[in-house]
């Protein structure tokens, strides 16, 4: 199918396409340029789906829980050269 792109840059999606895949108003799509002349476009319904998972298994989380660890650290022995408490104290709960 051909599509015209108008003065605005909006293509309009052929009625058959929406409906097969289920494109409504407000449906994300994702560009990616292939080359100079092929666009690769993805439907996402659901970003929050789509982005599910995306850095399972990479240990970021560890890499995150490390960082913090030595960011509190850092942040004790600041407090102790200063002579203060550590600034990681329990902060009293307000009713």
């Amino acid at each position: 199918m051909i599509a015209k792109v108008s003065s605005k840059g909006q293509v309009v999606v052929p009625k058959e396409i929406r409906k097969q895949m289920k494109i409504k108003a407000g449906t994300l799509f994702e560009f990616r340029q292939i080359d100079k002349k092929r666009l690769e476009i993805t439907v996402i319904h659901d970003l929050i789906k789509e982005l599910e998972g995306i850095y399972k298994g990479s240990g970021m989380l560890k890499e995150l829980e490390r960082e913090h660890k030595e960011e509190i650290e850092r942040d004790e022995l600041y407090s102790r050269r200063l002579g203060g408490r550590s600034m990681a104290r329990k902060r009293k709960r307000v009713p």
